[in-house]
């Protein structure tokens, strides 16, 4: 693996994540937080929350993938170097490798599909 490769594995890594979100957190230590694999998830949930009128979740954080979600949550559940708090929720895309060896819990939804798109594309959107 040549510098740029390592380099760029390590910017998208989970401990890169967990300083990103420590810095997020602490900018709203009180708010509910969504964390999501990336901004279009953010876009899907917020319209989704709103279309429902639930305002309960106004803040997202992009965690640039699912390994990046599941592993940060696994942080929080054994590390105390990481503000959680209250209502921190984990949303994560259907694919075929499911957790990932993560395991599950109550605050861990995982859409229908694979992917938002799916979800967002339906019959009704070609008529």
């Amino acid at each position: 693996m040549d510098l740029i490769s390592r380099m760029e594995a390590r910017k998208n890594s989970v401990s890169v994540t967990q300083h990103k979100y420590n810095q997020f957190r602490s900018r709203v230590p009180r708010a509910e937080i969504a964390i999501v694999e990336g901004s279009e998830d953010a876009v899907f949930f917020s319209s989704v929350f709103c279309r429902e009128k639930y305002c309960g979740i106004e803040h997202f954080f992009i965690a640039n993938g699912k390994d990046n979600v599941l592993g940060l949550r696994d942080i929080m559940l054994q590390s105390k170097d990481t503000i959680r708090g209250d209502g921190v929720v984990f949303f994560v895309d259907h694919d075929y490798d499911g957790f990932k060896n993560h395991c599950s819990g109550k605050d861990v939804y995982i859409t229908p599909t694979y992917s938002i798109e799916n979800i967002l594309v339906c019959r009704d959107a070609f008529i």
